[in-house]
């Protein structure tokens, strides 16, 4: 696929993505290159659905179809299959639809036809665009009576309908059927056929408005026409067509589904019986249902398999002489009479064929017995693209295949399916047993991912460190974890190989990094290779003996790890049955077991580890030491970060850098299913293969001093005091050389790229998604583009529209967190182009994502998100200003005094510092026993309100909710009482009167009120009873300084209510567990 066209001609939004200075383009690319051979004037005819857009667009495609002197015939509203055909009656040498299918009325597409009424080949769509783009002025301009001219084809429902009609040999009189048109193409050309056939017609969702076309109806919303064929006794079946009419799905009397694999079945043995079946063959698609092929072996019919497709349904047809084929969807080939899937041409074959068999619907479809199937969506595995073919190859996973079919008894099928354009592989499953089907299914998509490439779960936050070489371990060890505690505090340890008495000594225990601390005092432990572990617990309790490191039974082995061992119930039963004790509840310990297991049958260290790796299934960030081996620290990686560090005579391993910081910059980034063998003086790294891979240095340009205190009681004071620093980093170099553009670190995001995107997301969590939420507002509002912002835990669950013309911009500090994560491989399994706003380098998310946008926020120790928010406000400020300016919504003019603005940021960040933190600081005196907290505000001080409201919650413990001003007196006005604290954000000084007169409604009913403003509105102290004020800025940079004040006013709560400000209770600073 081009820059423009797709796998089924150009979409996008209409008037966004589709515009029609691009439609006049395609029309005039495409009319010359379809008619550039031939030696008459040449004829092109143009067919619409009922979207509103459609005349806009229509009008922008013919002028481009006249301006090469072609002529445009417009045939108004007719379903795409009649423009397959008319273009061969009219003798024209091409033909256009206006429509994007079953997509949602916003969108819209162009779909071209060649004279024979064939979607065109891959090679010349690319033509069509070389001329848009590279050859543009080649396009000839004819000029007086040679330019085109537009005619009007008011024939042409009657012309297809007669085609439709002529299709079969009798009428259908005494078949009162109910269609839905959905409210689309079908609307007209659908009732007139069937009624000219004798049948009685009841037709649904026919009333086009131009903006309900596929809404909750149609082939892809079947529940209304079900309901009403059931409701309705006379009415012996219902027909569905999509927007477009290539498309045709059924219901029996009863109201049940019949979809397009059982009308086919139907179909195919009418015409076999009748000697119509050309090669006695139905062309279906892999992920037809066992039940058709089934069918075909019982009554002779042999049933093809494609890929995915009607193009390529149509290429097979084409190619063996075939006349029939289609897809369960209902987009279904009857090549005798079109050259494309044709929904009412498919109603009246299926009505034809009923009728010649005298049977109903539920009679007619007994002939296929429909397997249960399961296509687990949101299980697909995710593999790198260039091994997605290798299931064919890989051992295990065919003798699952094998052994799952040999289960199903000749009675399921297993098929896996490798996506043709994204970097995943489907998986599905049938037979009768629905609730087996799905499990399987499920545990199959998941040996594949760990097979191949990444498994898209997430896993624990855990801090894992490592040292060998010439130093003492322990205070290296405990100076990482002491930079790692951010990823959990539940417990901590470490084992240390002491080479005097060859033994593997191990000190752990519950509770915060002080309590090993305090234990390595009384019970110390010496040695130059160690590793080191600090817990948030997922498998046990936080407790001394469910810390890490785990030992083998006979201490020859310590292992520590961060991630999920999700077969460790299997090992564990195993291990048992050879006499292995656990004495921890985790799932950690049974890897150590099982190395120490292959090992004392006598495999080296190495390949007791990879045999252990290889069974594994889930995620691991590995550590491990054995006595025998005191020069050798092995650490392995897989879904889990896991960086090696380099040093002269010595190294290091950490899950992330700042916990080597005071020994090293220079590091190795370990990718999945790699293995790193370190000793004091050499790094070597093998892939799952055993293989030597080549890495390259990556040097961390963070400061030690960034990852300490530096005199300041706590790492969140200290990170917020930061702010100015970082926001000017983030500003500073994003501008071009002139200062008249936006420079995005190289990412290639044009008006082209931009064009060829038709749907935004941001996804994130917590304090991220929030900064994402600004995003939204500012690239709707300044953009013009609508933007979805999503809460990554929940993205997945939605079955999101994502397809290749979609963007999506994830937002992370960290680049690990697991929901996220997750979001981001299954819009990337989808095709989908996803940018990633991230603070770590390296990170998973850095890794992955096609383009990243780093936040330059430095290592961010505290578990609550001060500056890193900043950061990625300020994110979406760049993002928002360079998606305007290359659509051309903000003028030079407002481009430059936002910049200025933007320039000002740090010093008026500095600004709240200096002048603002005492008197906020004392503010906290005032309302510390408050018990409940209400943050409200409208448009982006709404939004700053709903991170001002999680920062209380997450540091101060304190009951804090965010309401949209406006949306008090829905409800939530009844929970204010007397010294209720309302904190309200005015700071939008277009919405200013408006949040004020809520703030009144608050305080009439006793609530005390602090608010934030922009300085100058000294009308807000006449009803607030404290006031911060923020200095004077541009409207859409507000959100970022009005967050200021509310993280003092956090930090100050927490700090005096008594609370450990950077580890509170319950959380961790990146949750990589979903």
């Amino acid at each position: 696929m081009g820059n423009y066209f797709g796998t089924d001609g150009v979409r996008g939004v209409a008037n966004v993505e589709l515009t029609p200075e691009l439609v006049y383009k395609l029309g005039r690319a495409g009319a010359y290159v379809l008619t550039k051979h031939t030696n008459h004037t040449a004829k092109i005819i143009v067919g619409m659905d009922t979207r509103i857009s459609g005349d806009m667009l229509e009008s922008a495609l013919i002028a481009g179809i006249c301006s090469v002197g072609a002529h445009a015939v417009s045939l108004g509203i007719v379903p795409t299959p009649a423009v397959a055909y008319l273009v061969r009656k009219y003798n024209a040498d091409a033909g256009v639809v206006i429509s994007a299918s079953h997509n949602p009325v916003q969108d819209n597409g162009i779909k071209f036809f060649n004279s024979q009424g064939f979607k065109l080949r891959d090679e010349i769509e690319n033509e069509i665009e070389t001329y848009m783009t590279d050859k543009w002025e080649e396009i000839p301009r004819p000029y007086g009576d040679k330019v085109g001219a537009k005619t009007l084809g008011e024939e042409a429902i009657d012309d297809y309908v007669d085609f439709l009609v002529s299709s079969t040999d009798i009428k259908l009189d005494g078949i009162k059927l109910a269609i839905d048109c959905a409210n689309g193409a079908t609307y007209k050309a659908a009732p007139m056929a069937l009624e000219r056939l004798g049948a009685e017609v009841v037709a649904i969702h026919r009333e086009p408005d131009g903006t309900n076309i596929n809404l909750n109806c149609g082939s892809t919303h079947m529940e209304d026409l079900c309901q009403f064929v059931k409701e309705n006794d006379d009415i012996q079946l219902g027909i569905a067509f999509d927007g477009d009419g290539d498309r045709c799905l059924a219901c029996d009397g009863n109201g049940n589904m019949v979809d397009g694999d059982v009308v086919m079945a139907i179909c195919a043995k009418h015409m076999k019986d009748n000697g119509k079946l050309k090669n006695n063959t139905i062309v279906a698609t892999v992920m037809s249902n066992m039940g058709l092929f089934k069918m075909g072996r019982e009554n002779g019919i042999k049933v093809e398999r494609t890929k995915v497709g009607d193009r390529y349904v149509l290429e097979h047809i084409l190619e063996n002489g075939d006349c029939f084929g289609g897809e369960q969807s209902g987009h279904i080939i009857f090549f005798d009479y079109n050259t494309t899937g044709d929904g009412t041409l498919t109603a009246i074959q299926l009505l034809t064929t009923l009728k010649k068999q005298n049977q109903t619907l539920e009679e007619a479809k007994k002939i296929m017995e429909v397997f249960p199937q399961v296509l687990p969506i949101f299980v697909n595995a995710r593999v790198d693209n260039k091994r997605k073919k290798e299931y064919l190859s890989n051992e295990t996973i065919k003798a699952e295949i094998e052994k799952l079919e040999s289960k199903f008894s000749g009675e399921g099928r297993v098929l896996i399916r490798p996506s043709g354009t994204e970097p995943i592989v489907r998986v599905m499953i049938e037979g009768r047993d629905q609730s087996v089907l799905k499990e399987e299914a499920e545990r199959l998509a998941r040996l594949i991912e760990g097979l191949l490439s990444e498994a898209e779960g997430g896993f624990k936050m855990c801090g894992v460190v490592g040292y060998i070489g010439h130093r003492d371990a322990v205070p290296v060890l405990l100076s990482g974890l002491t930079k790692l505690e951010y990823r959990g505090y539940d417990s901590a340890g470490v084992a240390v190989l002491n080479e005097e008495t060859d033994t593997i000594n191990v000190r752990k225990t519950k509770g915060r990094i002080e309590n090993l601390q305090n234990l390595l005092l009384t019970s110390p432990i010496q040695g130059h290779l160690g590793i080191g572990h600090t817990r948030w617990a997922t498998h046990g309790a936080p407790s001394d003996v469910n810390a890490h490191p785990h030992s083998s039974n006979d201490s020859k082995f310590a292992v520590v790890h961060n991630g999920i061992i999700e077969n460790y119930m299997e090992f564990k039963e195993e291990l048992e049955a050879k006499g292995y004790k656990f004495k921890s509840e985790t799932d950690t310990e049974t890897v150590v077991h099982l190395i120490d297991s292959y090992y004392n049958e006598g495999m080296d260290l190495l390949d007791a580890v990879f045999k252990v790796l290889d069974r594994i299934e889930g995620s691991y960030a590995l550590g491990i030491v054995c006595k025998d081996f005191p020069d050798t620290l092995i650490a392995a990686r897989k879904d889990s970060p896991l960086v090696v560090g380099i040093g002269e005579g010595e190294n290091f391993i950490a899950s992330d850098m700042p916990a080597i910081l005071n020994y090293t910059k220079n590091v190795y980034l370990l990718d999945d299913k790699e293995v790193a063998i370190i000793k004091a003086d050499s790094i070597e790294i093998l892939n799952d293969k055993k293989e030597p891979v080549k890495k390259e240095v990556f040097t961390y340009n963070w400061d030690i001093e960034a990852a300490e205190k530096n005199g300041y009681d706590h790492f969140m004071l200290k990170e917020i005091y930061e702010q100015p620093k970082v926001v000017k980093d983030n500003i500073s170099s994003r501008f071009s050389d002139d200062g008249k553009s936006i420079k995005l670190d190289g990412i290639k995001l044009g008006k082209k790229e931009l064009e060829n995107i038709n749907r935004i997301y941001i996804v994130a969590c917590g304090t991220a998604f929030y900064a994402g939420q600004v995003g939204k507002f500012l690239i709707e509002r300044i953009a013009r583009i609508p933007v979805n912002s999503e809460v990554a835990s929940e993205f997945r669950y939605k079955d999101p529209l994502i397809d290749e013309h979609t963007l999506m911009i994830v937002v992370s500090q960290s680049g690990e967190t697991a929901d996220t994560l997750a979001a981001m491989r299954l819009a990337q399994s989808k095709g989908a182009r996803v940018l990633g706003v991230v603070n770590a380098v390296g990170s998973s998310i850095a890794r992955e994502a096609d383009d990243v946008l780093y936040t330059l926020a430095g290592p961010e120790i505290a578990v609550a998100s001060t500056k890193a928010f900043s950061a990625q406000v300020v994110a979406m400020y760049l993002l928002t200003l360079h998606i305007a300016q290359e659509l051309n919504k903000i003028s030079p003019e407002e481009f430059a005094k936002i910049k200025a603005a933007l320039e000002e940021l740090p010093s008026l960040v500095n600004n709240i510092l200096t002048k603002a933190a005492p008197a906020i600081e004392k503010f906290t005196q005032k309302y510390i026993h408050s018990k409940n907290v209400f943050y409200i505000g409208r448009g982006l001080d709404y939004i700053v309100g709903m991170e001002g409201s999680l920062k209380l919650k997450e540091i101060a413990y304190l009951h804090s909710e965010p309401y949209a001003a406006g949306e008090l007196k829905h409800g939530p006005i009844a929970l204010i009482e007397d010294s209720t604290l309302v904190v309200g954000i005015v700071t939008q000084e277009d919405l200013f009167e408006k949040t004020v007169s809520n703030i009144r409604e608050v305080k009439a009913r006793g609530a005390k009120v602090l608010a934030i403003a922009m300085s100058g509105n000294t009308e807000i102290e006449k009803y607030a009873d404290d006031v911060i004020y923020i200095p004077r800025t541009h409207w859409m940079l507000t959100s970022l300084l009005a967050n200021i004040p509310q993280q003092l006013f956090a930090y100050y709560m927490a700090r005096d209510l008594g609370n450990d400000v950077d580890k509170p209770r319950n959380l961790a600073k990146s949750v990589t567990v979903e």
